[in-house]
């Protein structure tokens, strides 16, 4: 035996949905709960879980919610600060960083501290040049000053003048 009915929800948009249904052991109530079920649909809204892309109309576009921070399926800067937004996410450089990113493209895909602009940020001596680079700097003592550092990695942490003069 067939039957048909026809259902009518807010979470169809007020759509009428013709629904053929052969198994007639199944209720109506049944098979509107099945089909909002099958579209992530419940009582006009988004099921938990997904993310209503058409609020204008609730619950017409419901998609699965992927949390792109979580998941590592997003670009953000080993520096930044990933943020999970409905249908996406976005970055944002973690203090003191500074975004850097070219002009034109999101945000937080390049942060870097220049810390040659903070002293607090380096150890190079008062003798010489802080020089940055783009994960770290370079010290490298001023002319008329010759590097003491012990350590070649740490080269002007330790500057020495290079002429002594005595007033008389």
């Amino acid at each position: 035996m067939s039957a048909s009915i026809l259902v009518s929800t807010t979470a169809l948009a007020s759509l009428t949905v013709l629904i053929s249904r052969r198994d007639t052991n199944v209720s109506s109530g049944e098979w509107r709960k099945r089909m909002c079920e099958e579209n992530n649909l419940h009582s006009g809204k988004c099921r938990s879980g997904y993310h209503d892309e058409n609020p204008s109309h609730p619950g017409t576009v419901c998609n699965f919610i992927i949390n792109e921070c979580e998941t590592g399926q997003n670009d953000c800067h080993k520096n930044g600060e990933c943020i999970d937004l409905p249908g996406g996410y976005e970055c944002r450089c973690k203090a003191p960083y500074r975004d850097e990113s070219p002009r034109g493209s999101k945000t937080g895909r390049m942060c870097l501290l220049n810390e040659c602009a903070d002293p607090k940020h380096n150890h190079c001596a008062k003798e010489a040049d802080c020089i940055d680079t783009d994960d770290s700097y370079m010290c490298r003592c001023r002319t008329g000053f010759y590097d003491a550092s012990s350590d070649p990695n740490n080269q002007g942490r330790s500057c020495i003048g290079a002429y002594t003069h005595v007033w008389r």
